[in-house]
């Protein structure tokens, strides 16, 4: 099933990863914002 505003987005991993290489490797640079990031720990740590 196609969906509408996808067309040509990638539909295995391998295109996936493909895709972020070509992107990655040319681009000079690039910033990612976080947000809603949640961390969780255990209850009682393991040490």
């Amino acid at each position: 099933m196609r969906t509408p505003g996808l067309a040509g987005a990638p539909r295995a991993w391998n295109e996936v990863l493909r895709s972020y290489a070509l992107i990655m490797a040319s681009t000079d640079y690039i910033q990612f914002f976080l947000t809603d990031v949640e961390v969780s720990w255990p209850v009682t740590p393991p040490w």
